[in-house]
């Protein structure tokens, strides 16, 4: 015969069990980055290929600790071609920086929002040359900008470099500390304008021109999967699965 104190504890996990089959207390994770080697790595494609050369958006919720960072990565050893989105807390900026044929155009923002989690968003528009960072909804001013002169939108090359998140592909220990809940990278400029951000930790469905979706909430194993329908998976090092 059970004991009484079985009974509950059998109960409760019945009842448990129960209430996830409804679905109403199903965990959701995130990414838990620890600052020193963690990251995300996508192989060569189609990914951000041509990205400059149209319009793009680079989103993603996550929370961020003051540590210099790069959050997006695709620079080939020679900064030669590809884009690199990092935050400078030396200077509080968040930059976007694109190179070609070893030209760069880069554009600053303020940005002192550590340590609590945000939807972030970084759009580039070619026709008009226009960076623009929303920081949950609320375009952010630009800071500066700087060009060589040298550089050309209608000179980019093709970005065929692997696409680093959360991590540099030439420097090391520019990796992020903190979380990442979802990332998605879109061929087209998705806002002009303050908009009500989704939710930041489910991402946004994808649609056409989405091109790389990761929704990180597998809770388990070493994969990001795309589910852009675009197969653009990548491999996750180092970091760690946590609940919401």
């Amino acid at each position: 015969m059970r004991t009484r104190a079985q009974k509950r504890f059998l109960d409760a996990v019945i009842w448990k069990k129960k209430k996830l089959a409804r679905g109403t207390t199903a965990p959701t994770y995130h990414l838990h980055f620890d600052g020193v080697d963690d990251k995300i790595v996508i192989p060569a494609g189609a990914a951000m290929n041509n990205l400059p050369k149209t319009n793009f958006t680079i989103e993603m919720g996550g929370t961020f600790s003051e540590k210099i960072t790069s959050l997006c990565n695709t620079v080939d050893a020679l900064y030669s071609n590809g884009i690199d989105l990092y935050i400078y807390p030396p200077s509080d900026e968040l930059y976007l920086e694109m190179y070609s044929s070893g030209n760069y155009y880069g554009v600053q923002f303020p940005f002192t929002s550590w340590g609590t989690p945000h939807h972030f968003e970084v759009t580039w528009d070619k026709d008009t040359s226009t960076v623009k960072f929303f920081l949950d909804g609320v375009e952010q001013s630009s800071s500066g900008s700087s060009n060589n002169d040298g550089f050309s939108v209608e000179d980019l090359d093709d970005i065929l470099n692997d696409i680093y998140i959360a991590a540099h592909s030439q420097e090391a220990g520019n990796n992020l500390q903190g979380d990442l809940t979802w990332f998605r990278v879109s061929n087209i400029a998705r806002h002009t304008s303050n908009f009500t951000p989704p939710s930041l930790t489910i991402c946004p469905h994808a649609d056409m021109n989405t091109v790389l979706r990761l929704a990180l909430d597998t809770g388990t194993g070493t994969s990001a999967a795309d589910t852009s329908g675009n197969s653009n998976n990548g491999t996750i090092t180092g970091a760690s699965w946590e609940e919401d």
